[in-house]
């Protein structure tokens, strides 16, 4: 069993002054009368409120600094590799969403934060609300250039059909909820419209390879669209990205539960999803990535799939083509995770699976103070795990724990999307599915056994 030595204390945090004043409450041990509980949780509840601006939800989301890969000769080499027809300033990211639809105009579809019991998928086309050429682009995502960064803007967001359809187009025959022929029908063109447009993307790609990111609490579908496109932009457009958005930004005081919640809602339809996009012959490789909530919903739903698979005696990494599994600022409680990972073997459903975590972020420091001190995977330090798990976390197959030892660059809790370092690595483990150590291109070193760690200065080109 893996042992987590329990921590008590915040510190490091880049917040607001109101922020560090409720951080400074939280970090004080629990008083459990029903007076001092009612006030932890208002507490947590406001200080949850108060990091809304920090871990999504916003109006703007400006394109992210150069990570320090692309700061070199070989990373100006990898725009230039990019196809004639993708050397825009505009991108194309698939999506599959479970929001409410709020709307339908010229340009497409809106969506809200509600839950819905349709699963759409489409295209969402992105670009900036200030248009830029290529060669600018290039050269904010190749060098260093400090200059205001342009925001990025939804120009369009049009649906291919649904894979996934809500009770009303269900009905009960011999006492269960069975589909209806036409949301069968329905089901069945969805899904072939969306397996036609990977098909055709993937053609034009030399990397059969689709990138799936699931976000976290309180996010609205722009936000998730905006994260993987700025993502999979810096990594050179390989393959295909999908972003899988599901109901969460409401916002206000009980918006962490009703997105807590919705992570819930939204597991069956990930399976679904997922089983969508393995089962189109022209993907040879799925990469999943999530961050903070979205980490729950994805393990939630692996475990779901994995015990599915494991009972017909099949592997869950080929029968869903998994390469990568990549939990960022897993906001998970440690002792559930472990039952996971290293009971079930959940590890064992991606060819590889890796972690990313910072002692440094404040929404888990939030979320852990507010479930009662257990601690979040993604707030832990390497020193919280005793060295005898240590060890047997550097013999688990595949699985990796990557410490982020970073600061500055926006929120703590967006480092592994935000941080020039920390985006080379995710790069580097993605694009190029290359193992972490010295003797490799992406150089990490292990401080502790089973753990690497990610620094200020990891990959950072040495100014002449």
């Amino acid at each position: 069993m893996l042992q987590v030595k329990p921590t008590t204390s915040l510190h490091s945090l880049t917040i607001s002054t109101d922020a560090r004043r409720l951080a400074a409450t939280m970090s004080q041990p629990i008083n459990r009368s029903a007076a001092a509980t009612h006030q932890r949780w208002l507490i947590a509840l406001l200080f949850l409120a108060l990091l809304v601006g920090q871990t999504g939800c916003s109006d703007k989301i400006a394109l992210i600094p150069a990570p320090y890969l692309n700061q070199s000769e070989n990373g100006r080499k990898v725009f230039e590799a990019i196809p004639s027809d993708q050397r825009t300033s505009e991108m194309d990211i698939l999506f599959a969403a479970d929001r409410s639809i709020t709307k339908r105009t010229v340009l497409g579809i809106e969506f809200g934060t509600g839950r819905s019991g349709l699963l759409t998928v489409g295209n969402a086309h992105v670009g900036f609300e200030q248009p830029i050429s290529w060669d600018r682009l290039v050269h904010l995502s190749t060098t260093d250039d400090r200059a205001t960064r342009p925001a990025m803007k939804l120009i369009s967001a049009s649906e291919f059909g649904v894979v996934a359809v809500p009770l009303t187009e269900m009905e009960v025959r011999d006492g269960r909820y069975v589909m209806t022929h036409e949301a069968r029908e329905q089901i069945d063109e969805g899904r072939a419209r969306f397996q036609d447009e990977l098909t055709r993307r993937l053609e034009k790609s030399d990397r059969k390879d689709v990138y799936i990111f699931v976000h976290g609490f309180n996010n609205t579908f722009s936000d998730a669209v905006f994260r993987l496109a700025m993502t999979w932009h810096m990594a050179g457009r390989p393959g295909v990205a999908v972003a899988y958005t599901w109901p969460a930004g409401k916002g206000g005081i009980t918006g962490y539960a009703y997105d807590r919640e919705s992570g819930e809602f939204t597991v069956s339809h990930l399976r679904r999803f997922l089983s969508v996009v393995a089962s189109c012959p022209a993907v040879e490789r799925v990469h999943l990535v999530a961050h903070s909530r979205g980490t729950d919903v994805v393990i939630s739903a692996l475990r779901e799939l994995n015990i599915e698979t494991r009972a017909k005696n099949l592997r869950t990494k080929e029968v869903y083509k998994l390469d990568d599994l990549v939990l960022a600022a897993p906001d998970v409680d440690a002792e559930v995770f472990e039952q996971r990972f290293a009971i079930e073997d959940l590890h064992l459903a991606a060819n590889r699976t890796t972690v990313y975590l910072s002692r440094t972020d404040v929404a888990l420091a939030a979320s852990r103070w507010l479930f009662g001190g257990g601690n979040r995977v993604g707030n832990l330090r390497p020193d919280d795990f005793p060295p005898e798990s240590r060890a047997k976390l550097s013999k688990l197959k595949g699985f990796y724990l990557v410490n982020c030892n970073v600061t500055g660059f926006s929120t703590s809790h967006d480092y592994a999307f935000v941080h020039p370092a920390v985006v080379s690595d995710l790069i580097l483990l993605l694009r190029d599915r290359e193992p972490p150590g010295a003797s490799t291109s992406r150089p990490l070193h292990a401080p502790f056994d089973g753990v690497w760690e990610v620094t200020n200065d990891y990959l950072k080109p040495v100014k002449q």
